[in-house]
């Protein structure tokens, strides 16, 4: 308890080598009396099995609270026993569904948030393509009439 190695603050984090790594940050118990986070649990090798790295089983998220007797007393967890404080209800609204009668609102607080500058993006690219588009739509027709009426206008200044 006095060299509890330090869980990482995100499951994406927690590694081995917070355990197996003696130069890993480690914290007192005693001293700071509270610890969160999420600690790696390590799979065992099979006999005869060699690795080089070790092979991680799981990760498990705790926290660990140092207390005084009296506290402890107070607040009694344990075997037949009330277990840890729960946290508060969440308040939840009851119109939990609104995104589904509401859909430009879920377009806007999810889709436009999340996807803004993409979204851009994509619609100045698509007026390029169209306007791309129509100019090759309509330059074989235009090359044909300038064509026509220049070969017009040297044939009628020649009678």
């Amino acid at each position: 308890m006095t060299h509890l190695p330090i869980g990482s603050k995100l499951s994406n984090n927690c590694k081995a080598d917070i355990l197996l790594d003696p130069k890993h940050r480690s914290l007192n118990l005693f001293v700071n009396k509270r610890i969160t986070g999420w600690w790696p649990l390590i799979a065992p090798l099979k006999v005869g099995e060699i690795r080089d790295t070790t092979l991680l089983g799981g990760k498990v998220e705790a926290e660990f609270t140092l207390l005084t007797a009296e506290e402890a007393e107070k607040n009694p967890v344990g075997k037949g026993r009330e277990g840890p404080q729960p946290l508060d209800e969440p308040n939840r609204p009851k119109t939990s569904f609104q995104w589904f009668t509401s859909p430009w609102k879920t377009f806007r607080y999810i889709v436009w948030r999340n996807f803004k500058w993409s979204i851009i993006i994509g619609i100045i690219i698509f007026i390029f393509v169209v306007c791309f588009l129509l100019i090759l739509w309509s330059l074989p027709g235009e090359l044909v009439r300038q064509i026509t009426s220049h070969v017009f206008k040297t044939n009628t200044g020649k009678k």
